[in-house]
């Protein structure tokens, strides 16, 4: 597998996101071949091949005889790599019962009971520094890691006194 930001850079070129798109919407036909995709993108057949050798190189279109196909495998591997270098999701292997809450580093659901609310809470608490003093505009970056409404987080961890507010704005987690 490529790494992520190749895989992605691959496809930011308008040609091989049409051949990859084209191979994908034809997954399984016994038409989907270079020949087919080149006549139906009104491509050469030589350009089209060429990206599709590249395509397959970098494990996105596997080859079976003289038709091709998209490896999402390939994508998920992508996915799991950023996630592995995603510091939330890092974070987030010490709090196995806040996952059904996240995907990907990201907050897409809350927690219905006071109890994960106070879990979820805890854990944002967890991502400042103790000892540092955040400004709005630091902790606001902070907490948008984790969601585009990161003003509720605060006002969250502030609720729950896990993270103080000062009277001049700045934000510091509490000692345990």
């Amino acid at each position: 597998m490529e790494n992520p930001a190749q895989l992605l850079q691959a496809l930011s070129d308008s040609a091989r996101a049409r051949v990859f798109a084209w191979m994908v919407l034809n997954a399984g036909s016994e038409d989907a071949t270079a020949a087919r995709c080149a006549r139906e993108l009104g491509g050469g057949l030589h350009s089209v091949a060429k990206t599709i050798a590249r395509l397959v190189d970098m494990g996105m279109l596997t080859r079976d005889g003289n038709t091709f196909g998209p490896d999402l495998s390939t994508f998920r591997a992508a996915a799991d790599a950023l996630d592995a270098m995603n510091p939330i999701v890092v974070a987030l292997e010490s709090h196995p019962q806040l996952s059904p809450f996240f995907e990907h580093g990201r907050l897409v659901r809350s927690p219905m009971t006071p109890e994960g609310t106070q879990t979820l809470a805890a854990f944002l608490a967890s991502l400042f520094e103790e000892g540092r003093s955040y400004t709005e505009a630091e902790a606001n970056v902070l907490l948008s890691q984790v969601s585009a409404d990161f003003a509720s987080l605060r006002r969250l961890v502030v609720d729950f006194r896990l993270v103080t507010r000062t009277p001049y704005g700045d934000y510091r987690r509490r000692s345990n």
